[in-house]
């Protein structure tokens, strides 16, 4: 029984599907990973672009790759200008 077969109708109401529009693709993936492999199996399953942080950009091979993925650099704890910058980066994308 997948997702799609569930009936939430006893918590959400019995008009709660009315006005849904089915998702063709997913747009953000929220994944914390917890090995070394698991960064590898996302890449090779699901091609996605990461959110790493600022330090990363600079990096001679990681930085290379972060980029051909169309990442988003994160500043990790900074000023709110540049907290402000990223969140602007991210609901334009």
């Amino acid at each position: 029984m997948g997702y799609k077969d569930c009936d939430y109708s006893y918590y959400l109401g019995p008009d709660y599907k009315k006005g849904y529009k089915q998702i063709r693709k997913t747009s953000t993936i929220v994944s914390n990973h917890s090995g070394w492999l698991d960064c590898h199996l996302l890449i090779k399953y699901l091609c996605p672009g990461f959110s790493p942080g600022i330090a990363f950009k600079g990096m001679p091979v990681m930085g290379k790759l972060c980029d051909i993925s169309e990442s988003l650099y994160v500043p990790k704890g900074g000023s709110p200008e540049l907290l402000e910058k990223a969140l602007n980066v991210i609901q334009e994308r």
